[in-house]
């Protein structure tokens, strides 16, 4: 299996994923929440394509967390802080400075925005520059899509501890899951309903790549069992089902099966998924808000719509530009 074109399938995977997370932000949030549009109130429970999307995220960032084999060279714990140290240093390496650069546009671009109710305070935007929101308890993210980013740092660390100290033990992944259904009230929505497909995920890169013998698929499949049961349970049938079919279009993509992933154009925008997924939420907003005040006509909605993701698309590529250029010169200082 050719590893390159491997991974410009899951690139042009996330590319689409990233795109319907944009417009159902773009078209169903906005009509849910400023609208208050019939249909999209009528679709809120099967607002598909956004959970689709996410989904898809879900399981890539998951898959690629196991690493296998694994085989400690050090102490289970000297190991385990120093692979937990390495995992978080890459996803803030990776993150925090798009991030940064994305909440500080929004911040600027919400506060000006007085007519509609987007802003948060300077101390908020402050405390989400430790890319921590959603974790540090009453804090609000500057845009609540970022909700991703909190609820990855979590999994990371999550993960890592039960790979790295408990051995990858899927009797941990079945505590994780009990656990998390124990605590149900206290744990954010973000940190807490996803929690079943990413053991199912697991479970399954144990099952298909890392080889498990025979004695270990037990336990395996009695967490995928437990995880399922706890997805219906905190997500419903309509996201199960919605789960099973994007776990097999990545299962299908991950080995090289679906061609159509590596179209240029599909990949450019798995390329660009970080920035675009970073900006477009409330800047799009304040688009088309302002957009449909000024001229209040029915097909106007329409041209907002498209206003609103081409200029979030631009601010995108020029977060991207800006990412690159200051990481540029900061490794040409290093040397």
């Amino acid at each position: 299996m050719n590893k390159r074109e491997r991974n410009q399938q899951i690139e042009g995977l996330r590319g689409i994923a990233c795109l319907l997370v944009v417009f159902h932000h773009i078209i169903w949030s906005f009509n849910y929440n400023f609208l208050d549009t019939a249909w999209a109130v009528k679709i809120s429970k099967y607002a598909g394509l956004g959970r689709f999307g996410v989904i898809v995220f879900l399981i890539i960032s998951t898959w690629f967390m196991v690493d296998c084999p694994w085989v400690p060279t050090e102490s289970v714990f000297k190991e385990t802080y120093k692979q937990l140290k390495i995992k978080i240093e890459k996803l803030y390496q990776k993150l925090w400075l798009p991030y940064v650069l994305s909440i500080t546009v929004i911040y600027a671009v919400t506060r000006g925005a007085t007519k509609i109710d987007l802003a948060v305070s300077l101390k908020t935007y402050f405390l989400n520059l430790t890319m921590l929101a959603g974790i540090i308890p009453h804090v609000n993210y500057v845009d609540g899509a970022h909700w991703y980013i909190a609820t990855l740092i979590y999994l990371t660390i999550v993960v890592t501890v039960i790979e790295k100290l408990f051995k990858g033990n899927s009797y941990i992944y079945i505590l994780w899951i009990l656990g998390s259904f124990a605590v149900k009230g206290y744990l954010p929505s973000s940190l807490r309903d996803f929690t079943g497909i990413i053991v199912i995920v697991i479970m399954e890169r144990k099952i298909l790549s890392c080889a498990a013998s025979l004695k270990y698929r037990i336990p395996i499949i009695i967490a995928i069992v437990v995880s399922g049961l706890y997805t219906v349970y905190f997500q419903g049938v309509f996201f199960t089902i919605l789960f099973v079919i994007s776990n097999i279009i990545f299962l299908l993509a991950v080995n090289n099966k679906l061609s159509v992933l590596s179209a240029k154009g599909i990949v450019w925008f798995g390329e660009l998924s970080l920035y675009l997924y970073l900006i477009h939420q409330k800047i799009s907003y304040v688009i088309e808000f302002y957009t449909m005040e000024i001229v209040n006509k029915y097909w106007v909605q329409f041209v907002a719509y498209i206003v609103a993701f081409i200029v979030s698309l631009m601010l995108a590529l020029l977060i991207r530009k800006t990412v690159t250029s200051i990481q540029r010169v900061a490794t040409i200082t290093k040397k």
